[in-house]
């Protein structure tokens, strides 16, 4: 059975999602400014790039300041940075204000990086995000909290490096009690390839403990799982 205060919306592609979206930015900054934690992966680039098309008034965009939730530890015109990304897909076309794009600098040394990048955060949003974007892997993790480093989960610090378990390459990420304490959290999740691994996150079947995904669960906050009929197939 799956827990009823996760809320699940399926589409049939990014066109819905887009829309989606667009209307939980838009409830949501209003009436007030926001702070708003980006994710990287292919599903997150593609609504980043509907969402491009949203110009003002449609999405207020000068109330939303831009943040991160993970990075890879590389310069920010690297093909594999987060930010590199997401101003491809966004912010070339809605230009938002220099100070309100909060970047980790994935060119720094990490270890300085990421008590450099805890400041930015608490100073900013007192430890706590108006809204969340994750993505998923297929191997449960997201941001970059891996199944191979669970104590993420549970650090007390803002942000920690992470290893990708595969390649090696270190990262900075928020840890799970930063995640968690978001008041707002989009898990973007499309493909066949996930299907599995969102049922067994949802219905806690199988080895879903072992997913720090699965351990993304606002402590005040609201979780919608936003997936494509592919991802949702299974459940």
């Amino acid at each position: 059975m799956i827990d009823p205060k996760i809320n699940i919306k399926v589409f049939n592609d990014y066109i819905e999602i887009g829309d989606f979206v667009r209307s939980v930015i838009t409830e949501d900054a209003v009436n007030e400014n926001i702070n708003m934690a980006l994710s990287g992966g292919n599903t997150p680039r593609s609504i980043y790039a509907l969402l491009s098309e949203y110009k003002k008034p449609f999405i207020p965009w000068e109330k939303i300041k831009f943040y991160w939730g993970d990075e890879r530890c590389v310069p920010p015109d690297n093909q594999s940075s987060n930010y590199l990304m997401v101003k491809e897909a966004l912010f070339d076309k809605i230009h938002p204000a220099k100070d309100r794009i909060c970047r980790i600098r994935g060119e720094n040394d990490p270890d300085l990086e990421k008590e450099r990048y805890k400041q930015v955060v608490i100073s900013n949003t007192k430890g706590i995000f108006d809204l969340m974007f994750l993505g998923l892997g297929t191997d449960g993790h997201t941001a970059s909290i891996f199944p191979n480093q669970m104590h993420l989960l549970t650090s007390e610090k803002v942000c920690e490096k992470a290893v990708h378990p595969d390649s090696g390459q270190i990262r900075i990420t928020l840890t799970g009690p930063i995640l968690n304490a978001s008041r707002k959290i989009l898990f973007l999740v499309t493909g066949s390839e996930k299907s599995q691994v969102v049922y067994d996150i949802l219905h806690q079947k199988g080895e879903w403990e072992k997913y720090p995904a699965s351990h993304i669960k606002p402590i005040d906050g609201q979780i919608i799982w936003i997936l494509d009929k592919k991802a949702a197939a299974r459940i």
